[in-house]
């Protein structure tokens, strides 16, 4: 009768955690299909633009490019893959793009989410595995629902994860899941490029492996080059592209967004890590003292695997924010930090595994009852705040690319900075002014200041702006001149400015909130000088 009892428990637990999943794809399904599309601009970012604007061009034979006249590979490939897959299957308007674009990342998430408690199911109790999965919904689930890479890297993290799990990496002898696994590594990689701390971490940790216990050596050693081969394979012809294309394997973002080798004095990327990753940067340093210890207690065969895999990705964290404090001086954002939300789900398994085994044993239906209510009130009050904010810069983007598709001729060119939605929405060409989607040539042009003459050459008739910040005669539309400046990102300390006029101004939009600041949106007419 116990027996029974267990099993019907067990198989409730189940349904629970599907039913969480699939509650969790069906919300995200009907919200992007049939919500306001300023409610979806609203929780995507900018630069998911980027993406979209060059997938679409992609797509459409004009190469990688976002403003349709210089190449840039300022982007993470996988994702811009994928997209441009998605481009060529529907091909729609791009209101209709940016909801297939979120819809994909439900998918990708909903099964990033099943593999997840798949292999959470053979390490843990199921309770533990419930309790994780509305802690993956809650803060990584709605939270990748951005338009950008993220929630291609977390399903590529579970796949890794799930190819390690069924081929037992660890254990076996080398052999094609090694190799299929050093595969899966290098798209994890190229699905957001700093996830090579991830390789890093697992090369280490086979490293270590090898010169902690000398048995089977050769074996080990032969893990370590299949896994390498698989991952040299899918990564050499990105790295190959760059290489010929730039002159650099890294791609323009990178090399304006970090200073490495050389440490970046000016303590942005520092300052970029909130309190919620300190947290998080802690709970993987006490995780990886308590595994590597020596007298701890071991489990069975598929709890050692997950354990040894959330110890890889914890010294994935902690090098990530090495290099974020150490090297990152320009645009890092929340999404960056994706993988430490994952690590944060694992990491929870063996505290709430012992708080069950241990102390909700005795009153287990009262407290088990009373925990997962509160987690669910809770967590359906946080996703409805990541999916229903407010309006801001974003939206107002919208607004003023809905005006220029009104208002201006399909051959007309802009340029401004942080142009993403702008671009994608107005359906023009628009040159991005900070660089991120451009290329070096364009920073060499800031660098000698040249801004006016280069946009000149490339006939630009409109200048856009979605911030103005310690200008309140701008906002306020009382001012005779203002100057725009263009730092580049790459070139330190030099850069360039355009002179605006307030006669010739042809779009303004209502006062909003962006950061600390009242501003407007704002479209010139381009005079050269």
């Amino acid at each position: 009768m116990r027996g029974n009892i267990e099993t019907y428990s067990i198989i409730n637990t189940q349904r629970a955690i599907f039913f969480l999943l699939a509650l969790a794809f069906l919300s995200a399904t009907f919200f992007c299909l049939f919500s306001d599309i300023r409610r979806i601009v609203t929780i995507v970012s900018d630069d998911s633009g980027y993406y979209l604007e060059i997938a679409e061009n992609v797509a459409g034979g004009a190469g990688f490019t976002f403003d349709g006249i210089g190449n840039t590979n300022g982007y993470q490939p996988l994702w811009l893959y994928l997209l441009t897959a998605l481009q060529v299957i529907i091909s729609g308007n791009p209101e209709t793009m940016l909801r297939a674009c979120v819809l994909c990342q439900a998918i990708l998430l909903f099964s990033a989410g099943v593999l997840f408690y798949r292999i959470h199911s053979g390490a843990f109790s199921r309770k533990s595995g419930l309790i994780s999965v509305i802690a993956f919904l809650v803060f990584v689930f709605f939270p990748c629902l951005n338009g950008m890479e993220s929630a291609l890297l977390v399903f590529m993290l579970a796949s890794l994860l799930y190819t390690g799990w069924k081929g037992r990496i660890f254990s076996t002898s080398p052999g094609r899941w090694h190799f299929l696994f050093g595969i899966v590594l290098g798209l994890t990689v190229l699905a957001r490029l700093d996830a090579v701390f991830v390789a890093t971490a697992l090369a280490f940790y086979l490293t270590f492996d090898i010169f902690r216990d000398r048995t089977d050596t050769s074996v080990k050693i032969k893990r370590l080059v299949l896994i390498g081969a698989g991952s040299t394979l899918v990564l050499t012809p990105y790295i190959l592209y760059n290489l010929i294309a730039t002159g650099s394997i890294m791609p323009i973002s990178g090399a304006l967004k970090s200073t490495f080798p050389r440490i970046s004095t000016s303590g942005y990327g520092l300052s970029r890590l909130s309190g919620r990753d300190w947290g998080k940067i802690s709970a993987a340093a006490l995780y990886l003292v308590w595994y590597f210890r020596s007298g701890r207690e071991r489990g069975h065969r598929e709890r050692e695997y997950f354990r040894g895999a959330v110890s890889i990705l914890g010294i994935a964290v902690l090098l990530h924010s090495l290099h974020t404090a150490l090297f990152m001086k320009w645009a890092v954002f929340r999404w960056h930090f994706i993988t430490y939300s994952v690590l944060g789900t694992f990491v929870l398994s063996e505290p709430i595994e012992f708080i069950l085994r241990n102390f909700l044993r005795r009153f287990s239906k009262i407290a088990w009852s009373a925990t997962l209510l509160v987690l669910l009130v809770t967590g359906a009050l946080i996703i409805k705040g990541k999916l229903y904010r407010p309006y801001d810069w974003t939206v107002q983007n919208y607004e003023a690319s809905l005006w220029t598709k009104n208002n201006t001729g399909p051959d007309d060119i802009f340029a401004m900075k942080d142009a993403g939605i702008f671009g994608f929405f107005s359906e023009r060409q628009v040159i991005n002014l900070d660089g991120v989607v451009n290329n070096i040539q364009f920073q060499k042009v800031l660098k000698e200041g040249r801004l006016d003459e280069y946009l000149g050459g490339c006939n630009v008739q409109y200048i856009a702006q979605h911030a103005i910040w310690h200008r309140n005669d701008v906002v306020t539309g009382e001012y005779a001149t203002y100057s725009q400046e263009y730092p580049s990102r790459k070139f330190d300390g030099s850069g360039d400015a355009l002179e605006l006029t307030r006669d010739s101004e042809v779009y303004r939009s209502p006062i909003y909130f962006d950061g600390a600041f009242d501003t407007v949106f704002l479209i010139w007419r381009f005079q050269r000088p």
